[in-house]
């Protein structure tokens, strides 16, 4: 990349970072050794991309960003007749509910590069500004994840075996610190048998859950000759480690949820004709290498301070599916497809 001959400072500088993100890993590097933050991770995976509730930008002309959402509430049984309508005066019932979600979270980081730095990257050595926005977007990928398990803290559902929504304990460890079977049967027992969920639960967690399951994936079989292994493969777990969770939720606390019952919403401010390049000034997309995300980029050059400033943002919220999503005479009312447990050890 160079200097634009026709003082077009900030061409070229955004393709820049997108090759080298890409490119430069470095991940024992102290300026881009990214945090696990498996919440918002498992929010965008490709596991969690499923589902009944289907996500419809509006176009709002007010500054306040917002997503309209739109789902059906499950029928019930006390909604049969058995008897044969006679007329068109028979009661019906809506299909779908539209809500509309208002992205009210939003995060920033700025910084700034000099003249003599800008000069390294132009002679190619385009690593440097990698490095930078590397070592930026894991803050804000951090702020964004603390400020979502902030969101979900407030919104579990019920987990019907309990009648609550506050953290029920589940043994994952034996004395002698081995993968606990019950644990693990209690969770998908309380996943599929009742709270009918579907899919492969998601689990995000630290301490106590993540010993287990590196327990799991090292060994084979506990005192009893159960081939744990064994069974939480045949069980089925999507697993993502969240080093910062316990902070949010609890010690020991860790979130399970079926793939499409809690959404990450987003929305991208230079996005299409919002995409400029200026004399002066740039404003893009990026995408965060490894957790897929796209965050909008700024970039202005300053001529007095001969520097360039850096902006990178996201608007954002946490959607979880409402609880009118089952009807009050249902039995699983209350239920949102996300559960709160705490991982325990035997004494």
């Amino acid at each position: 990349m160079a200097y634009s001959s026709n003082g077009v400072y900030t061409e070229g500088l955004c393709e820049a970072i997108l090759t080298s993100l890409s490119q430069f890993t470095g991940e024992n590097n102290p300026a881009t050794n990214r945090t696990p933050v498996g919440f918002v991770e498992s929010l965008i995976s490709d596991a969690n991309m499923t589902g009944s509730i289907q996500k419809l930008p509006v176009q709002d002309g007010s500054k306040q960003k917002r997503v309209r959402v739109k789902y059906m509430t499950r029928a019930t049984e006390d909604i049969v007749s058995d008897t044969r309508s006679t007329d068109c005066t028979f009661d019906y019932y809506d299909d779908f509910v539209e809500t509309d979600v208002d992205l009210e979270l939003y995060s920033e980081v700025t910084w700034a590069i000099d003249k003599y730095q800008m000069k390294d990257i132009c002679e190619g050595r385009d690593e440097m500004v990698a490095m930078t926005v590397q070592n930026k977007i894991d803050a804000l990928m951090q702020n964004i994840n603390k400020r979502l398990l902030a969101r979900q803290a407030a919104n579990f559902g019920v987990n019907i075996r309990t009648g609550a929504s506050t953290a029920t304990d589940v043994e994952v460890l034996t004395a002698n610190s081995a993968a606990s079977q019950e644990g693990f049967q209690d969770i998908v027992q309380d996943y599929q048998e009742y709270n009918l969920l579907k899919g492969t639960p998601i689990l995000v967690g630290s301490g106590n859950i993540a010993r287990a399951f590196a327990t799991i994936e090292t060994g084979c079989c506990n005192q009893e000759g159960v081939d744990i292994l064994a069974l939480t493969n045949t069980l089925g777990f999507s697993y993502y480690l969240d080093t910062t969770l316990q902070a949010a939720l609890g010690t020991n606390q860790f979130v399970v949820y079926a793939p499409g019952s809690t959404h990450f919403v987003e929305w991208n401010e230079y996005m299409g004709e919002n995409i400029t390049t200026y004399p002066t000034s740039s404003t893009t997309t990026i995408v965060d290498p490894r957790s897929g995300m796209l965050l909008d980029l700024k970039v202005v050059y300053d001529e007095c301070k001969e520097k360039w400033f850096f902006k990178l943002s996201k608007h954002f919220d946490l959607f979880n599916t409402p609880v009118d999503a089952y009807d009050a005479a249902d039995a699983l009312y209350g239920i949102n497809g996300t559960l709160r447990y705490t991982a325990t050890k035997a004494s």
